[in-house]
């Protein structure tokens, strides 16, 4: 007979590879073979998030720990911070020391990301990271702290969260250095990002597979729609729409490979029923050079429910053949809409929006179209002001039951699961993990 401590450790760890958050320390007490298994998954990512924050220092971080036990440092290989612990304002000195510190020993880093606006203190270290190739930033730093991030090449991944003058200064400069590995170029909530700079940046990056330019008021999606002419080789692409351009200029983007796009909007609110007119001339724009939508996303707080329902027929007249995924954040998204894009979307496999708790029938009637629907996401949203009660168990299975496809429904923290034995439904569900991924809402997501 086969025990778990007789199992082979590779077997171990492609099973640990399946759990999150508290299940991983827990398998850890079981016994010495579950935790030499469970070791590298458990401090494959070492995050500091507001729950950890308010614990800190009671309860040790997890650079506390690799610094207690530093042969650990050699299973990291992603750093995500999320929260600065401060007192007074000012960085918690012995915080930042034992981040430091363990930052140094982690050799194998890939990921680094840190969202707080006190980043400079972990520049110089980062240089010596020759194995880091994705970074996530707060970017307002001084011209010498962004004089550091030339010194970080080969990377594959690069996204700056409001990024100061100086910060954007250097992107010139800093993209020829990763012109042979750079895909994916991220760039929000930056007043001080230009046209002319970004230019000169896409120039050095022609294999460019991802832009995503979001927030940055001085460079318009008409300034995209014509600065991509340098990356054809775009699959992923999001931007910012306002409506204060002419739509005559603009330009027809040669993005024959475009899988995903996300639309950020700064629209007027009009009384009209009709969206504003620049999204549906996007969508007409994208159509014309025909790229192979399979991911859309917008986020569009301003439109009613009736104007996202035209817009959702424009998209579908173009999409209706290739869309995989559709998310809708902070939209006013009608069942009229959903029915429409359950019944044209042939190859629809995932839906994300906020669930209309209180129509929950007309929202099953209204998914019940679908013949490839698997996955169901509950977003929060800022449009409705209003108590939004929870999914229940009775409610997952009427859709489900509906919806004989899907399979997974996320809401309220909770991802539930059905599955179909012997022809009858089972439904369970799971916390969702405390880490979840550290992307921004307008990247892809698979």
């Amino acid at each position: 007979m086969v025990s778990a401590d007789s199992l082979n450790l590779d077997v171990l760890e492609v099973i640990f590879t399946y759990l999150f958050g508290r299940d991983l320390p827990a398998v850890a007490l079981v016994s010495r073979a579950f935790l030499a298994g469970v070791i590298p998954r458990l401090y494959r990512t070492l995050a500091f998030r507001i729950h950890h924050a308010k614990r800190y220092p009671k309860i040790p971080s997890a650079f506390s720990a690799v610094l207690a036990h530093p042969h650990l440092a050699t299973h990291v290989r992603n750093i995500d911070i999320r929260v600065a612990q401060t007192i007074l304002g000012d960085m918690y000195p012995v915080f930042v020391r034992d981040c430091c510190r363990a930052l140094e020993l982690c050799t194998n880093l890939r990921s680094f990301v840190h969202t707080p606006d006190s980043v400079s203190s972990f520049l110089s270290i980062l240089e010596e990271k020759s194995r880091l190739e994705d970074i996530r930033i707060h970017g307002r730093l001084t011209t010498p702290q962004a004089e550091k991030l030339l010194n970080l090449t080969k990377m594959q991944k690069i996204a700056i969260d409001f990024g100061s003058w100086n910060t954007m200064d250097i992107l010139p400069r800093w993209a020829p250095l990763n012109r042979k590995t750079l895909t994916n170029l991220t760039l929000s909530m930056s007043n001080e990002l230009n046209e002319q700079v970004l230019e000169v940046t896409l120039a050095e990056l022609p294999q460019l597979l991802g832009l995503h330019v979001v927030g940055c008021p001085k460079v318009t999606h008409i300034s995209i729609f014509r600065l991509v002419s340098h990356t054809p080789h775009l699959e992923s692409l999001a931007f910012t729409a306002a409506e204060h351009s002419s739509s005559t200029e603009l330009p027809i983007p040669a993005l024959h490979h475009l899988q995903h796009i996300a639309i950020d909007t700064r629209l007027s609110i009009t009384g009209s029923g009709q969206p504003p007119q620049v999204l549906p001339t996007i969508l007409a724009h994208l159509k014309a050079s025909m790229p192979p939508l399979s991911s859309f996303s917008l986020k569009a707080p301003e439109l009613q429910t009736t104007s996202t329902l035209i817009l959702v027929k424009d998209l579908l007249e173009a999409y209706d053949r290739t869309l995989k995924r559709v998310t809708f954040f902070d939209c006013s998204v009608g069942l009229d809409s959903i029915e429409a894009i359950c019944k044209s979307c042939v190859h629809l496999e995932q839906l994300q929006f906020s669930l209309p708790i209180k129509q929950i029938d007309g929202l099953t009637k209204a998914m019940s179209h679908s013949k490839t629907l698997q996955a169901l996401v509950d977003v929060d949203t800022h449009v409705a002001h209003e108590f939004r009660p929870n999914l229940k168990q009775d409610n997952v299975s009427s859709i489900m039951t509906r919806v004989p496809t899907l399979r997974r429904i996320v809401s309220n923290k909770r991802i539930w699961t059905g599955q179909r034995v012997r022809g009858a439904l089972q439904i369970s569900f799971d916390r969702q993990p405390t880490h979840g991924p550290s992307t921004h809402w307008f990247l892809p997501h698979d």
